[in-house]
């Protein structure tokens, strides 16, 4: 059997000897399996692979197969067994005059080569396991993408009691401390999550909230010069979203995402702010008044004259509302009146007095999922 010439950067950080290379889908397929060579006992080998959800692999399948923009990051493997071999290339040489100006790091010259594998070693995913499924999901349905090329870390491992220690604590290393992308990014620059491009859509060409008018925060918000935050505005969205879509909050990062889709979704949630806006004779004011940090000053002043839709909590509080009108058949315009014009919104005033609002300490409060749930039945009733 003929050896297979892999391209790498050898290098190392720590104790490890990485080897930075390229593989093709199909080679990742037929070469690499999962971590459960780590340990010895069986059971704990399989809740390693217990561990791989079936859906996610799924997803990201789909993903590669219906998405030409498919893209993610690197495979970091480990390798044992077989006889793996680094062959380096020659060092950097200079070929011109010009060259004499170019410094070149001691560690450019003797990093560059070929890895040979004889297919005998054996190699697993330290991390990007659900990644690693993925693929071979992938070309499981459709092998169009078996070409694709993908980075992919090799770290040499050492089947021993000692070389198993120090490969598990690397794969919980890599998996344990992997932080979740924060909010902020993911409405910042997320091109899928239809939430996320609507709420920028909302902001950049809705032409009511501004970079001035809300905070760019998706914590509390603790100032009295913005109506509201990017984080409530992007819950609000989600909120609208699995309405629209008919699908649970939690689901809505599966509906794929198309511009058709996303134009559409866009017109609902613009119709409702506008509206909003329209029918709230306090929330037009701030909105189109070149002095609205007094306006919302005056309904955050913590005095009994605060207003529902100058506090994120308010405003989810009011969309989960608007959604259960929704559901009962009222047209967008017809739900928004009956919730701003039959009923005031002040936080002093039935029915967020003693449920959300505390009006001696004039001051708001997180209510229970039971109490929420009733407050936005009252609100809608």
């Amino acid at each position: 059997m003929k050896n297979i010439m892999i391209p790498c950067l050898k290098g190392k950080i720590g104790s490890w000897y990485t080897y930075t290379s390229l593989m093709t889908f199909e080679d990742i397929d037929r070469l690499i399996s999962f971590a459960d060579d780590l340990h010895q006992i069986k059971k704990l080998s399989d809740m390693i692979q217990r561990d791989i959800e079936d859906n996610r692999a799924e997803d990201i399948a789909d993903y590669i197969n219906s998405n030409i923009d498919h893209f993610f990051n690197a495979l970091v493997i480990g390798i044992y067994e077989g006889d793996p071999r680094w062959h380096q290339f020659d060092g950097i040489n200079q070929n011109s005059e010009k060259s004499e100006s170019v410094i070149v790091p001691s560690y450019a010259q003797e990093c560059f080569g070929f890895l040979s594998l004889t297919e005998k070693e054996r190699m697993f995913a330290l991390d990007g396991q659900h990644r690693l499924a993925g693929i071979k999901e992938a070309l499981k349905k459709d092998d169009k993408h078996k070409g694709d090329t993908l980075p992919v870390i090799i770290v040499s491992h050492k089947n021993t009691p000692e070389g198993l220690r120090k490969s598990r604590r690397l794969f919980t290393t890599l998996n344990k401390k992997a932080k979740l992308v924060k909010t902020e990014s993911i409405i910042a620059l997320d091109e899928d999550d239809l939430a996320a491009c609507v709420t920028r859509d909302i902001i950049e060409t809705g032409g009511y909230f501004t970079e001035d008018n809300i905070s760019f925060s998706t914590r509390n918000l603790s100032d009295r010069r913005h109506i509201t935050t990017l984080g409530s505005i992007y819950k609000c969205v989600q909120e609208l979203g699995a309405f629209y879509f008919k699908i649970e909050v939690s689901k809505l990062e599966d509906v794929k995402y198309s511009d058709f889709k996303r134009e559409k979704f866009f017109l609902f949630v613009d119709e409702f702010y506008k509206a909003t806006i329209e029918y709230s004779d306090e929330l037009r004011l701030a909105v189109e008044s070149k002095d609205f940090p007094s306006i919302v000053a005056k309904f955050r002043a913590n005095d009994n004259a605060d207003h529902l839709l100058f506090r994120p909590l308010g405003w989810q509080l009011y969309t989960q509302a608007f959604v259960e009108l929704k559901k009962q058949g009222f047209e967008t315009k017809q739900a928004v009146n009956k919730l701003v014009k039959d009923k005031s919104l002040l936080l002093s005033d039935k029915p967020f007095v003693g449920r959300i609002w505390n009006k001696s300490k004039s001051k708001i409060n997180e209510p229970s999922a039971s109490g929420r749930l009733r407050l936005i039945k009252e609100m809608a009733g």
